[in-house]
């Protein structure tokens, strides 16, 4: 137990493509910026980095430990705190060979009226070992109390093998809400999966999960959703959106919403589109000067954008939106 501190541990998730200069948003230093400015707690990339204690006093913990084989966080936050966390990982080399990576989990219990704002950024590859048996490289699970409130912003840029991440979110308290946001941008032969399960427990609880997926090359993406509404959770609201752009006709996106409903008085739903840039939209910028290449990489940045805008602090949005658009400007050229 480390007690009073604000501390992590990550596993480098690192591909078998060398990292190069052509991408200036790699070292994340726009967003690591903000954020420090902002006061947000880092969470470290490399082994185990204690910093100073977020809302002294509070009795926030984290432990981390490894079992089996995959590194274990568990991230206590107190009755009534408010913590606000990043990661931002870029890629690195891998030399010749391919990284078999370990999962690594994140356990995290919102006490009472807690409150925690989470940015994650991967820009890079994270190479999954075994995805066909189920692995994830990334794996939250997020239990939280009465009048808690959870935040939550994914951001994945340039996947180019294979990456997984998982989220699990219980809501075990009355007027607990849950806010989870998912960007990927995936090209060449890369294939990268969410999966997000949202399990209402008691009355008057909130979540929204919104997923945003750009697809190019021959790439796969997949987004799973799950919202469990259970008897004794009236009054729920639970809401899914998850929208797919589609760069080229051999981009796949694969997208499945799903509800299980066991109560009567709530108000749930759900939606999913997939599809490709809008010829209309295209043409109107092309028709103020703009060329094909450029006006299609400004509405593909404007779909991306969404989830980023999303993020409640303004120098953090700001970063984040920042870091995103230099990624993917590097990476559609």
């Amino acid at each position: 137990m480390l007690g009073r501190a604000s501390a992590a541990v990550e596993t480098e998730m690192a591909s078998s493509a060398p990292t190069t200069a052509s991408h200036p948003a790699d070292d994340c230093s726009a967003v690591v910026g903000a954020c420090a400015s902002s006061g947000w707690h880092q969470l470290g990339a490399l082994g185990l980095v204690v910093g100073d204690t977020p809302d002294a006093g509070a009795g926030n913990t984290l432990m981390v430990s490894e079992e089996g084989g995959k590194n274990l966080r568990k991230l206590f936050v107190a009755p009534g705190a408010q913590l606000r966390i990043y990661e931002c990982e870029s890629a690195l080399s891998a030399g010749d060979g391919d990284i078999t990576v370990p999962r690594v989990v994140t356990e995290v219990e919102l006490a009472a009226n807690a409150s925690l704002q989470w940015v994650r950024i991967f820009d890079g590859v994270r190479e999954v070992a075994d995805l066909s048996a189920g692995a994830h490289a990334d794996v939250v699970k997020v239990v939280q109390e009465a009048g808690s409130s959870l935040d939550i912003t994914v951001v994945e840029l340039g996947a180019a093998r294979t990456t997984a991440r998982q989220t699990e979110i219980v809501l075990d308290g009355e007027q607990a809400s849950a806010n989870w946001s998912g960007l990927r941008v995936v090209g060449g032969n890369g294939r990268g999966a969410h999966e997000v399960k949202v399990s209402h427990r008691r009355p008057n609880s909130t979540s929204n999960v919104r997923g945003r997926a750009v697809v190019g090359g021959r790439a796969v993406s997949e987004f799973v959703s799950m919202a469990l509404v259970r008897r004794e959770a009236q009054l729920t609201r639970a809401h899914q959106d998850n929208r797919n752009l589609l760069l080229s006709r051999a981009a796949v996106a694969r997208t499945s919403p799903q509800m299980e409903i066991y109560a009567d008085d709530v108000k749930c739903g759900h939606g999913a589109t997939v599809g490709e840039l809008d010829p209309e939209q295209v043409f109107y910028l092309r028709a103020r000067g703009l060329s094909l290449e450029a006006a299609r990489r400004e509405l593909t940045i404007g779909f991306c954008s969404e989830v980023v805008l999303g993020i409640g602090d303004s120098d953090v949005r700001e970063g984040t939106m920042k870091h995103g658009r230099e990624a993917v400007v590097g990476r559609l050229g």
